[in-house]
């Protein structure tokens, strides 16, 4: 009969359920690293009060899905975070970390990446860098999977800590032993914990950018503002004015700005024009790291004057 052994709580044999039932859900956590980085995780990182590992090689597995993933289709995955306990007679943990592309809702698909012989000698989160980076555009899902393995007779493998739960379903805690192809969660064994595993990526935060207003006087003037988290780089901002009697009257002016911070704003102007009639005014804003956005206005040039009409 395998053995499961919760470190500092109880000893449970599989099959009886010791942990009480928490009816919450909890779901992935982002933690807010350098602007270029986040770590997704599904732990409670005020409740890591439990430590677990088994009597023989086994692995623990976060699953990452499309929830966490889809809004870093351009980043990278780049370090694995860990917590481990080298208490109760336990001075060394060896592992390998094993990342697995998408398979099915309960067992994971091929290997993408191995990186054997961890070695942790110390109570505390750890942090393995990946030596090649896993696009996250080649990926909607990834399994993180930490292979624990016995180097001392009569020690236990990797002892990891958990969290008080609520587990988050089919994502947080997936446990396997010797190298089975069976995946089962801890709540199967009554366990309704979170492994403390966790996922950086890496890349540029999504800017937002709007544009705001358009005016006129002497001239036509757009304000570009950026509504959202992260700053933008390398913004190209484009004015096209079409129009005028006979279409006589066509202006296309740009600009680039190399950085605009959240709720910063930037101009573009189409400088003098002169002319007679109804005109037509589009702009355009976009940069490396926010979505293309563009408005169209018109209005009326008299001479050298521009009346804009922002009817609503």
């Amino acid at each position: 009969m395998k053995k499961l052994l919760v470190v500092g709580v109880i000893v449970l044999f599989l099959g009886l359920a010791i942990a009480p039932s928490i009816s919450s859900e909890s779901s992935a956590v982002l933690s807010k690293l350098p602007l270029d980085e986040e770590e997704i995780y599904y732990y409670n990182p005020q409740t890591l009060t439990h430590t677990l590992g088994l009597c023989e090689p086994w692995q623990s597995a976060i699953r990452l899905t499309p929830d966490e993933l889809s809004p870093y289709q351009d980043w990278n995955l780049t370090k694995i975070t860990v917590k481990t306990s080298i208490d109760h007679g336990q001075t060394e943990i060896w592992a390998d970390l094993i990342i697995y592309a998408q398979g099915s809702a309960s067992t994971p698909g091929s290997i993408i990446y191995q990186d054997n012989g961890l070695y942790f000698n110390s109570t505390g989160f750890q942090i393995t860098h990946l030596k090649e980076p896993i696009s996250l555009n080649d990926h909607s899902e990834l399994w993180i999977s930490f292979d624990w393995k016995q180097k001392t007779n009569g020690s236990h493998p990797g002892i990891i800590f958990c969290d008080d739960g609520p587990s988050t379903p089919l994502k947080g805690c997936w446990l396997s032993y010797n190298h089975s192809s069976a995946w089962n969660e801890l709540s199967d064994y009554g366990l309704d914990y979170n492994w403390a595993i966790g996922a950086i990526l890496e890349g540029v935060g999504k800017a937002e950018l709007s544009i705001t207003n358009i005016i006129g006087l002497t001239e036509v003037i757009a304000e570009i503002k950026n509504i959202g988290e992260y700053p933008a780089y390398n913004i190209e901002n484009t004015m096209i004015v079409n129009g005028g009697i006979l279409g006589r009257i066509h202006r296309i002016t740009s600009n680039s700005i190399i950085e605009l911070a959240p709720d910063e704003t930037v101009h573009i102007n189409s400088d003098l024009i002169f002319g007679l009639g109804l005109i037509d005014v589009r702009v355009t804003s976009n940069s490396s790291n926010a979505y293309e956005v563009s408005t169209s206005k018109s209005g009326l040039i008299f001479g050298p004057f521009v009346f804009i009409f922002n009817l609503i």
